[in-house]
């Protein structure tokens, strides 16, 4: 159940909910900035996320659509401390999002920059990552195992809302 555990029938409408409740404008912008940049799967990172919520702030402080934390704002994104709220503003934060999905390697690997957006597992090459992921979840390491078993729910389940984003938001699915 853990895969699909905030996927439910009931908070699909939600999820669509809060998408359209954004500006159309600013809906329009949001998927080409993520197009043009070639990462138009990665929009939907922001429906796991958040939930479309723009103004959400996690228990360990990542803010806004794509929940980015005050140190990666900083360091990937040039936010400072001073401009943190600047986070909450959908174009700021979707901005944001793209330049830290590209330096976690989203053109190279997609598959891996989902899993170092959420900030798992950087210890394992972009190359062969899968493999060391499944290293670790069978190694003897339980703090690792466990980070490791996380790293892959995530991906999962960005998988399943990548789905309801391309299927009820850009009209197809893969």
């Amino acid at each position: 159940t853990r895969v699909a555990d905030k996927l439910t029938h009931g908070n699909v409408n939600g999820l669509l909910a809060n998408w359209y409740s954004l500006p159309d404008d600013f809906r329009a912008r949001m998927i080409y900035l993520f197009q043009a940049h070639g990462l138009e799967d990665m929009l939907f990172l922001m429906l796991y996320e958040s939930a479309g919520q723009i103004d959400l702030v996690s228990g360990s402080g990542a803010r806004g659509l794509f929940q980015i934390m005050p140190a990666t704002a900083n360091e990937l994104c040039g936010i400072n401390e001073k401009q943190l709220d600047s986070l909450f503003d959908p174009e700021t934060n979707a901005a944001c999002a793209v330049q830290v999905l590209l330096k976690k390697g989203a053109i190279e690997n997609w598959r891996v920059a989902v899993i170092r957006y959420n900030g798992q597992l950087l210890r394992c090459n972009m190359r062969g990552y899968f493999q060391c992921l499944a290293r670790t979840i069978s190694g003897n390491d339980k703090k690792a195992a466990k980070a490791a078993q996380g790293s892959l729910a995530y991906f999962l389940n960005f998988l399943l809302y990548k789905e309801v984003g391309q299927a009820f938001i850009l009209g197809y699915a893969s």
